[in-house]
């Protein structure tokens, strides 16, 4: 069975809450990086968000993944 990302965090998160430290290593865009490193930035998961069509008001399918929000706040 193959081992993607998701499988990994799974297991990092299983250990960690066995008390266990873990370092998960992984590439990121930078951008991603920068907007993680500001100083203020939270991050939150919107889920698989559904975009409504502007024409109709309808719901799309959405896109398959999880959306992140990063809101940067004020110094």
């Amino acid at each position: 069975k193959k081992k993607g990302p998701t499988a990994w965090v799974r297991k990092a998160i299983t250990e960690q809450q066995k008390g266990k430290l873990v370092v998960l290593v992984y590439p990121l865009d930078k951008w991603v990086l920068m907007l993680l490193t500001a100083i203020g930035t939270k991050v939150r998961n919107l889920g698989d968000v559904r975009w409504h069509s502007i024409e109709d008001g309808q719901p799309g399918t959405g896109t398959g993944r999880h959306i992140a929000a990063f809101i940067l706040e004020p110094k």
